[in-house]
């Protein structure tokens, strides 16, 4: 793929988005691997030979038939309690631990604290699958402060350890935001009348949850579909964020226009199993417009790792590696020409879904099998993209901050391959601005010596009193025509889109990493240098030698 120079150009990075196509380098292709299984949503359900279920949702704390032990100077909600809400909210209730007692007492103490099941017989092929949450930062690295273990026990007296929070098995960090799901094998114990044991012992640590706690046999076919994605105008693959747009322009719809479809499967079972991922298009009176179905993919397990069970994953995506080294190849029909088929303006809905390759499939743990998204076609020129992780994904950066090198300037980096755009507005996510505050908006591009302004420049803006954080799209008196730039099939431009403050007023412009995966950095600039900002750390690297 070849990467055409401009004639002026420079680079920068802010959270911006072009009125207009900006299509990357190919981000997917197929890959199986394993990883820690991430529930689709935080529901109790159970097979039907679970012999032992509890969600917390009773108002008895212990539940009936548990028990609880204490530890000797922990007060409190220090001790194993009943919550609902906090910063693990699943809408429902659930078992907690907090470090300290309570709102009003910020003493840490230590904690021993046991939350204890009754006896039950273990089935065969038998796993506890249950769900926690915490922070792995104070609970696991680099404040290794509290343990949490699973045990196990035959008599209630001896106990041994089948399961803790920072084994090897989490080498990455489990998402703070999230619930994460753990199935561990209890193989060892089929047949025998078992309790089982949550142990938090430490201080100073975190909170802990736990819900949704499940012992039963895993079933030998059950998958899920744990992502589904529909990349518009997306020549080369599907791009992260940028790709699923709320609304879309009918002049943007030409010979280049496209979607694609991209899906992970997930197999929870014992067994392999093939399965085929559709895609379908229904146009606004929702008749179907497109379909295909994917090759047969065929699902294996992940297995046991140190006693606990790793789902399979298979990512299908529409473009595959092709052999040649950065080259890659669409699976054939899974690429719609929108052209061909979005002809009439109005909501479009895009249903990628998951089914067996023969016979039918029980589901038996309710897992979700279909994903839809939504794109409305208008006269529009203008679009938005899916802005959900805009506003909260990203960090804030504040131009003309003396604690922040006194930068005047931020952008975010694009890849620009369709050569029928014609660019006339940027916008971008404006966080918070100081009244009286004047900025404008630039196209960055790159030379083979260096960066240089001046592509294209839109309108000055100054912030008024009325001025609420969000979206503002600015626009340019001239259009920037890339027809007259691209002149190859496969080349590329690469842009960067800039907010630039005028003057000293403060204002922060959202900065979100994921918005081109594989891309350069975020940069910014302030009188005397451009630097790149290589990570959410605000870490800063010069680039002198590009002025």
């Amino acid at each position: 793929m070849k990467r055409f120079y401009l004639t002026v150009l420079a680079m920068l990075a802010t959270m911006l988005v072009f009125a207009q196509n900006n299509l990357p380098e190919v981000a997917y292709a197929n890959a199986s691997y394993s990883r820690i299984i991430e529930p689709s949503k935080h529901a109790l359900s159970t097979s039907k030979d679970a012999v032992l279920t509890m969600d917390f949702e009773d108002e008895a704390f212990p539940p009936t038939g548990w028990d609880t032990i204490c530890g000797a100077e922990s007060q409190g909600n220090q001790h194993w309690y009943r919550m609902t809400g906090g910063r693990p909210d699943n809408g429902g209730y659930f078992a907690a631990i907090q470090r300290t007692a309570s709102s009003t007492d910020a003493t840490t103490r230590p904690q021993n604290e046991w939350l204890i099941s009754p006896f039950f017989t273990v089935p065969n092929g038998g796993v506890i699958r249950f769900e926690f949450h915490s922070n792995y930062y104070w609970t696991v690295t680099p404040n290794n402060n509290a343990d949490v273990r699973l045990k196990i026990s035959e008599d209630g007296d001896n106990w041994t350890t089948i399961w803790n929070e920072d084994t090897a098995y989490y080498a990455i960090n489990w998402p703070f935001s999230e619930w994460t799901q753990v199935y561990v094998d209890l193989n060892t114990y089929v047949g025998r009348d078992v309790k089982i044991a949550f142990q938090y012992e430490g201080e100073a640590s975190c909170w802990f949850a736990i819900d949704n706690i499940a012992v039963e046999a895993l079933a030998p076919v059950d998958y899920a579909l744990t992502d589904g994605r529909v990349s518009m105008n997306a020549l080369y693959a599907n791009y992260g964020h940028n790709g699923m747009f709320n609304t879309f322009p009918r002049s943007e719809i030409n010979s280049y226009s496209r979607c694609t479809f991209y899906g992970v499967v997930t197999n929870y079972g014992t067994d392999a199993t093939p399965v085929n991922l559709v895609a379908k298009a229904y146009g606004p009176d929702d008749a179907e417009v497109f379909s295909f179905t994917f090759p047969t993919t065929n699902l294996t397990p992940g297995g046991f790792v140190n006693g606990n069970f790793i789902a399979g994953i298979d990512t299908i995506s529409c473009y595959v590696p092709s052999g040649e080294e950065n080259t890659y190849n669409l699976v054939e029909g899974s690429s719609m020409n929108m052209s061909e088929t979005m002809l009439t303006n109005g909501t479009y809905r895009f249903e990628i879904s998951l089914e067996p390759a023969n016979g039918t499939y029980d589901n038996p743990n309710h897992r979700n099998l279909n994903f839809n998204r939504y794109t409305t076609i208008t006269e529009d020129c203008l679009y938005s993209r899916d802005n959900a992780q805009f506003a909260q994904g990203g960090d804030n950066f504040e131009a003309n901050s003396a604690d922040w090198n006194n930068f005047f300037l931020f952008g975010t980096q694009y890849q620009l391959w369709n050569p029928s755009d014609k660019i006339n507005a940027i916008e971008a996510y404006i966080c918070e601005a100081e009244e009286g505050a004047i900025f404008h908006y630039e196209l960055y591009g790159e030379t083979e010596t260096g960066y240089q302004d001046g592509i294209m420049i839109t309108e000055s803006y100054t912030v008024g009193s009325d001025f609420t954080p969000g979206f503002l799209t600015l626009y340019a008196e001239d259009i920037w025509d890339l027809e007259n730039e691209i002149d190859q099939e496969g080349a590329y431009i690469p842009v960067v889109a800039c907010v630039v403050v005028e003057n000293d007023k403060m204002l922060k412009v959202a900065i979100d990493e994921t918005v081109q995966p594989g891309l350069g950095t975020n940069m910014a600039k302030n009188a005397d240098n451009w630097y790149n900002i290589i990570s959410r750390t605000q870490q800063l690297v010069s680039l002198t030698s590009a002025m």
